[in-house]
């Protein structure tokens, strides 16, 4: 096992797969029918969650090495803490809402509907993510280890290229395969390590773009609907793109610092500007994360090396990804019953207010609001780190 724990370009990822989120479901609120609306959503939806997924499996690789049945099933436990006390305390607290609002939701909500949170369909839509990434996890906790894994990665393809073909509505069969992929890419970063070369995605991203551009103009000009078995290609390469696109952030952007240092120091330009620009890069890094999270300086997954402002602001992103996801499904209810049942505004200024503010306004109420307060923390997030510690003392 590499000593190795975090990733930076793993954090870059969530940080554009959460504007990707808060993007789709942002042009779906008016429900307005336009073929730009509708290009976006396909593109959107086809890989934003299978990445998630394949991101949760890239960071609980370890239950491949876990060895004994009570270590899974503790495992288990502080899983469920995590995804499921979120994902019901935001959900009771939304029933009342959505009961008196159904008529304004995009999906009606009613009493009868109530139990169906127990199945993972919660009045706060966005949420299912949260119950089927626990039932997933669950899975793969009880049943895949070093020695099955393969096979089971295998078995899990072909199941969730079945459940594309016959777009079937249960999710844990087609989103399986994901989490087993982020086991794979892990190990395949892995094994890149210890021959020296961290950069597992130097490839070329282009095979993958023209795959995406290609399914997206037949859906958009030649089949006029989704055609649900082209999307596992659209989801593959868009997740390859954000993971190669991650990767040439932190990589690429480290040889362009390298080739940059060298010139200044042959022409004796002054090395305690670059000096600044790290450490000034170190705390941007640091600050994204001390709202709770884990914070992360990136020289120490990339040996030193300099991240630009686009992979730190995506990083940044990143690190509070959760955060974004379980707030801004109300932040962009509530712009959405102001400007446009009550006030009317374009369908276009409409969802770029939606997106934008739906991305901005989670990260100060959850920094100043709920991270201060071990409860909230606990009850909107999951997290039992600091209520322990409360406890304890």
């Amino acid at each position: 096992m590499s000593g190795k724990e975090h990733y930076t370009e793993i954090d870059i990822a969530r940080g554009i797969g959460i504007l990707f989120v808060v993007l789709g479901h942002a042009v779906k609120q008016t429900q307005v029918s336009a073929v730009w609306i509708r290009i976006v959503t396909y593109i959107v939806y086809s890989f934003h969650m299978p990445l998630f997924f394949l991101l949760s499996g890239f960071v609980a690789v370890r239950i491949l090495r876990m060895q004994t049945f009570g270590e899974r099933l503790r495992y288990i436990g502080n899983r469920a803490v995590r995804l499921l006390v979120p994902y019901f305390v935001i959900g009771a607290l939304y029933i009342p809402v959505k009961l008196k609002l159904s008529a304004y939701a995009v999906t009606p909500f009613t009493a009868a509907d109530i139990p169906k949170m127990l199945i993972g369909q919660n009045p706060d839509v966005s949420l299912w993510f949260l119950y089927i990434l626990f039932v997933i996890t669950a899975i793969a906790a009880l049943f895949v280890n070093e020695d099955n894994f393969r096979s089971i990665l295998y078995g899990s393809f072909a199941l969730s290229a079945a459940s594309y073909w016959a777009n079937i509505s249960y999710r844990t069969p087609k989103y399986f395969f994901f989490f087993l992929l982020g086991f794979w890419v892990r190990l395949k970063f892995e094994d890149s390590e210890k021959e020296g070369n961290p950069d597992v995605m130097q490839g070329q991203g282009l095979m993958a773009a023209v795959v995406l551009v290609f399914d997206v103009f037949c859906i958009a000009f030649l089949y006029r609907t989704t055609i649900m078995v082209t999307m596992v290609l659209t989801t593959l390469s868009g997740i390859y793109l954000v993971l190669w696109f991650s990767t040439r952030l932190v990589y690429g952007r480290a040889a362009g610092n390298s080739a940059s240092d060298a010139v200044k120091t042959a022409g004796s330009s002054g090395p305690d500007a670059a000096g600044a620009a790290g450490n000034s890069a170190s705390d941007a890094v640091k600050t994204a994360g001390s709202s709770g999270l884990a914070a992360v300086t990136p020289e120490g997954d990339t040996a030193g090396r300099r991240p630009g402002k686009a992979a730190l602001l995506l990083q940044g992103l990143g690190l509070m990804s959760m955060d974004i996801y379980i707030l801004h499904e109300p932040v962009v209810t509530v712009l959405k019953l102001v400007f446009w049942n009550r006030l009317g505004w374009n369908y276009i200024l409409c969802t770029a207010l939606f997106f934008i503010l739906g991305v901005l306004i989670p990260i100060p109420v959850s920094r100043w609001l709920i991270r201060p307060v071990l409860l909230f923390r606990f009850l909107l997030f999951g997290e039992l780190k600091g209520l322990k510690k409360s406890r304890a003392a």
